[in-house]
């Protein structure tokens, strides 16, 4: 799958940068995004990654 490059224990991870929901929706799109292209050939596209930090908030980062 998309995710499995990242292991088995992908729950808790340190990222190199400010954890925001906006800054984790890109850096969660830039990461999958290769692995779908890879996997499934160019039928396949990620359009958008959502994060959600509470039922009422979240961020979105969309492909160009």
């Amino acid at each position: 799958t998309a995710l499995s490059h990242m292991g088995d224990e992908h729950r808790t991870l340190i990222v190199p940068f400010v954890p925001t929901a906006e800054n984790l929706a890109k850096w969660a799109f830039e990461q999958v995004d290769p692995h779908i292209i890879s996997s499934y050939g160019n039928s396949l596209r990620l359009r958008a990654f959502h994060v959600r930090e509470t039922p009422k908030s979240w961020a979105s980062w969309s492909a160009d």
